[in-house]
């Protein structure tokens, strides 16, 4: 609308001098054409130059949190760009919903980064394409656009819960209870001391060695023996359900809540869940926090839809003296019931109880 309404205007000028004998006029209107001519070739040159990414791997974010996604722009011209725009889609893996939006990016030269705020609904994976860019000339009347096709994806995990857990007594309960002498683990009991290492990702804060730390001025670690420590069996129960992404976002936010806060308690949980990819369970063991990113990768990327029959086979050989979780939102321990959610009020279920263990 704004060309034609530019040749309208221009067009009247030069008719006008043209005229009226007006030598000015005319020059000017040509000018001004010539000035067209060259945004117009600028938007069509530029876009080769021009081009943009999404970030290389996995980026994890928690639900209901404004989060950043981070685009690189390049310009590999020596000519800066003051405005590009980016067609981008974000939808949820599995999902028909389709989430189409537009930003505006520069590109003042070599790489730079452009931030996208956004804030995802639920639990998943969200699947960041960008689609094209469009080059705009510095007039912004004429512009250009190429496809780029590049994708990312984002997991998306419930926010930390502090859950109050009363523990168990000291023990295992999984169908394979694991003796560990931590040459090569963080140490979590309060044993003895088996030998002192550099601090890594994961460690436990109350583990440093203060006073060796001080001294060679990096972070080292107590090492434990450890004999018999919490080792939950968690079993992710996902048959017999219709797995719908309200269902699905309860189900995790309970899941990776409760796994979080048995970490927190210095327990190691084997996670086990039915994977109809590969007809059989698959097993994570989750000893912090941290580590649920991995967890969630592993149960995101799983086909979890399955038949009571299909996940009883497959789960005959684990223990009945562990811990599930079911899509029925249930929480069961040892055999007895622990709590069933309301899928409405899972957030405040799980904060407002007190999840006794020891029955």
């Amino acid at each position: 609308m704004k060309k034609l309404l530019a040749l309208i205007i221009l067009a009247a000028a030069l008719y006008f001098g043209g005229m009226n004998d007006q030598t000015a006029v005319i020059v000017s209107v040509l000018c001004l054409l010539i000035v067209f001519l060259v945004s117009f070739i600028f938007s069509r040159v530029m876009k080769r130059f021009v081009s943009a990414d999404l970030p290389v791997g996995v980026s994890t974010v928690y639900k209901n949190t404004e989060s950043v996604l981070k685009i690189k722009v390049f310009n590999s011209s020596r000519v800066p760009l003051s405005r590009a725009a980016l067609s981008m889609r974000m939808k949820y893996k599995n999902s028909r919903t389709v989430s189409s939006k537009r930003f505006r990016v520069s590109a003042p030269g070599g790489e730079c980064e452009s931030e996208i705020f956004f804030t995802p609904p639920y639990c998943g994976i969200i699947e960041a394409r960008i689609k094209k860019i469009r080059i705009y000339d510095y007039l912004y009347m004429f512009s250009c656009s190429k496809k780029l096709g590049c994708k990312s994806e984002i997991y998306i995990l419930p926010p930390p819960r502090e859950l109050r857990i009363i523990m168990p007594d000291f023990g295992a309960y999984t169908a394979n209870a694991v003796t560990e002498s931590s040459s090569d683990k963080s140490g979590e009991d309060h044993s003895e001391i088996r030998l002192v290492r550099e601090y890594r990702d994961g460690d436990l804060t109350r583990h440093i060695h203060r006073n060796y730390s001080a001294k060679t001025e990096k972070l080292w670690v107590k090492e434990y023996n450890k004999e018999n420590d919490h080792i939950f069996d968690l079993l992710a129960d996902t048959s017999g359900s219709e797995l719908t992404a309200e269902l699905l976002d309860a189900f995790f936010e309970i899941l990776f809540s409760v796994t979080g806060a048995l970490a927190e308690n210095d327990a190691v949980i084997k996670l086990n869940w039915y994977d109809r990819n590969t007809g059989s369970l698959r097993s994570v063991f989750v000893k912090s926090r941290q580590q649920l990113s991995h967890a969630a990768a592993l149960l995101y990327t799983s086909d979890l839809s399955c038949t009571r029959e299909e996940f009883s086979r497959a789960a005959a050989g684990l223990s009945s003296e562990g811990m599930v979780i079911n899509t029925s939102l249930e929480w069961f321990f040892l055999g007895q019931h622990v709590f069933t959610f309301n899928r409405g009020n899972v957030v405040n279920e799980l904060l407002g109880n007190i999840f006794d263990l020891r029955r």
